[in-house]
């Protein structure tokens, strides 16, 4: 089996999310009960109990953000021990069918999570302000798109560079933990945080030494005129290392095994 075959891919992907069912429905309990809790002084504010304003809930996109980012390290969640990773090695697919699979689920599946809390967080703040009597009851979720989406449309931008910035900076950022989620055999979260918080302080310490090397001789600018550029460079850059990050994923993971090192998948 060398070549993609959509028909084993969804299968493979079907049996993942069995195997991964009660997780999921614990994951999106989880994060209805996190977004109740940003939902209260709002929910509070209209019953009249508080006097004060309630929560923004700008801070959704930016909980998102590090939540979809720290999952990719649960790349292999569920598949640590053994006996759940013969199972997942011997299904009758091809690594790169697999490997598509747990990205999906990381990604889609982990974004479809993430809504289907804010959704049902949403309703039930929606009905109790409603049995409440309360005329401000209304969905938060057009407030949503109205407060965070305009961000992402050329409409509100004079070009799509900044846009593009933060969307290959996010994919570069996952893709990391998706590479510390493979490389890793436990904690894959956790060691990848410590990795790159090691890897981040020693680039800083040199680019800190260059600087002082090159400051004298080299000065540079800020020049508005060519800021889209750098944003749209900088966007390159992060696009190739993400790219690099996902082929280095599917390598490791393609090299898996039953018995393997204590620390690393290799």
């Amino acid at each position: 089996m060398k070549t993609f075959s959509i028909h084993r891919f969804k299968n493979v992907l079907w049996w993942d999310l069995r195997q991964q069912r009660l997780f999921i429905l614990r994951m999106t309990l989880v994060w209805t009960a996190i977004f109740l809790f940003i939902y209260l002084p709002n929910l509070l504010y209209k019953l009249n109990l508080i006097n004060e304003p309630g929560t923004e809930i700008s801070v959704f996109w930016g909980i998102y953000i590090i939540y979809i980012t720290l999952v990719a390290g649960r790349f292999l969640g569920g598949y640590g021990q053994r006996p759940q990773r013969l199972g997942f090695l011997v299904l009758p697919a091809t690594n790169f069918e697999k490997f598509l699979s747990r990205l999906v689920y990381v990604t889609i599946v982990a974004t479809l999570i993430f809504a289907a809390g804010f959704l049902i967080a949403d309703l039930i703040q929606f009905l109790i302000t409603l049995i409440g009597k309360s005329r401000q009851a209304e969905f938060m979720f057009p407030h949503l798109f109205d407060m965070n989406l305009g961000f992402f449309t050329i409409k509100y931008q004079e070009t799509i560079a900044l846009p593009l910035f933060w969307l290959s900076s996010l994919t570069w950022g996952q893709s990391l933990f998706l590479l510390g989620g493979v490389l890793f055999r436990k904690h894959q979260v956790f060691q990848t945080i410590i990795f790159l918080t090691l890897l981040s302080v020693a680039i800083f310490m040199l680019t800190t030494y260059l600087a002082n090397i090159f400051l004298e001789e080299y000065m540079f600018v800020y020049d508005p005129s060519r800021a889209n550029t750098t944003l749209l460079l900088w966007s390159a850059g992060f696009a190739a290392l993400a790219v690099l990050n996902y082929w280095l994923s599917y390598r490791l993971f393609c090299r898996l095994q039953l018995i393997h090192n204590k620390w690393l998948n290799i």
